[in-house]
């Protein structure tokens, strides 16, 4: 993955220009629209670590899983450094073990496997049927009903199912949400691995709240998110 950012996305692409410190330290930019003081969004931490162990792989390896820990919150308006150890360079696989850190207290680690792309047996169950997202009007949605547009950083959403429609516990089903990214990328498969890996985060906890019973906003509900794991196939985000 080039540390160049290309002339497309440009919010989401900026986010990926880590500057290279030298002995595997990489330094992630800000949020372009932080404000003092706010949390960093989990899906910044992930991305950009992710990006982090991608700049200290081969050209051909792409990442095929991750796993993260959130440790503490961090501060959206500063940099992050992202500290790449190693882990294991064999034939067929690469590991490599990231860590963020802010002020010098550890804030988010993610370990990452890499592998040559290679074409293989595939499975994925079906997925629902479901509206494409292009079939929704784009003006006059109301704001939470199917079709809603909502933008959230680099990351449009569009509601498939309206929120008033979707149950809580135990009746709580499925609840269905369009991501994609605002603009168009390279074609650097681990740039896309790093878009599906922010927009994961995007949508999270609302279907977990609800599982539970509850919804978001509930005040006497403090959510964060503790850990994050992706394991997947070759895929594209546009």
């Amino acid at each position: 993955m080039s540390h160049r950012a290309q002339p497309a996305a440009p919010q989401f692409l900026e986010l990926m220009n880590l500057q290279d410190r030298g002995e595997g330290v990489f330094t992630g930019p800000p949020a372009p629209d932080a404000s003092q003081g706010s949390r960093m969004f989990g899906g910044q931490f992930l991305a950009q670590a992710l990006a982090a162990a991608s700049f200290t792989v081969p050209p051909g390896w792409i990442c095929h899983s991750l796993h993260a820990y959130f440790v503490r919150p961090g501060e959206s308006a500063r940099p992050t450094d992202y500290e790449v150890s190693e882990m294991r360079d064999g034939r067929s696989g690469k590991l490599r073990k990231v860590v963020a850190v802010q002020r010098d207290e550890l804030t988010c680690e993610l370990t990452a496997s890499f592998a040559l792309e290679a074409e293989g047996p595939e499975h994925q169950l079906p997925m629902p049927p479901t509206a494409a997202a292009d079939s929704f009007p784009r003006d006059g949605t109301p704001a939470e009903g199917a079709g809603a547009r909502q933008s959230f950083g680099p990351i449009e959403l569009v509601l498939v199912d309206p929120r008033s429609a979707v149950p809580t516990a135990p009746e709580f089903g499925l609840f269905r949400t369009w991501a994609r990214l605002r603009g168009s990328l390279n074609d650097d498969p681990n740039l896309h691995r790093c878009a599906l890996t922010y927009a994961s985060d995007v949508a999270a906890v609302e279907p977990s709240m609800r599982a539970v019973g509850t919804r978001p906003g509930d005040p006497d509900m403090q959510v964060a998110s503790l850990d994050h794991a992706i394991c997947s196939s070759p895929v594209s985000l546009r």
